[in-house]
């Protein structure tokens, strides 16, 4: 996978940090984070894309990968969002203290991920993503920033739920199904 460099990232990270200390300091949004932040969504939402069916690992790492790259997706399109409305809503400089709350977090959860990268995770590092991405939700609902239900589920594909489930289903049938060897003869 093309992928940018990591410290190029980093380097988004951080001129998003401090336009968050320089808002908060000066009690003003400024709109240029917008662009800021797209840059981030963009790079999170070509990961969740890229997990999203991986076939290179197993199920349960593709799938804990793809939940940490589409929650950091959804949460910083939720940051995007509160921006957008600061001014309306008086919100300065509220949305950049709970954005500036938010970040290290976010940080946290990329780190790690780029660690891991496109590898098969170990347990310990399936419950590292697994915790990673509870405390960033945790700290994103505390800021108001983590997407309502509706949110989330208005970016569903339901065609490809309808379709995962159906498989699932499938999965349970398959294994439900008496081999000889248990039915005792």
């Amino acid at each position: 996978m093309a992928d940018r460099a990591f410290p190029d990232i980093l380097s988004e990270f951080a001129t998003i940090g401090s336009s968050l200390a320089t808002m908060i300091e000066q009690e003003k949004i400024d709109l240029k984070i917008i662009t800021q932040l797209d840059a981030l969504i963009g790079f999170f939402q070509e990961k969740e894309k890229y997990w999203k069916g991986n076939k290179s690992v197993s199920p349960t790492s593709a799938f804990a990968l793809y939940h940490a790259w589409s929650n950091l997706r959804l949460i910083a399109s939720k940051v995007r969002d509160r921006f957008q409305l600061a001014e309306k809503r008086h919100e300065n400089p509220k949305t950049a203290v709970d954005g500036l709350r938010l970040l290290p977090t976010m940080l946290d959860l990329y780190t790690h991920l780029s660690e891991v990268g496109d590898r098969e995770l170990t347990k310990d590092e399936d419950t590292a993503t697994y915790d990673g991405t509870t405390e960033l939700r945790n700290i994103a609902y505390h800021s108001g920033m983590l997407p309502s239900m509706n949110e989330q589920l208005r970016e569903m594909d339901k065609k490809a739920v309808i379709e995962e489930f159906e498989e699932f289903a499938t999965g349970i049938q398959c294994s439900q199904v008496p081999r000889e060897s248990d039915s005792g003869n």
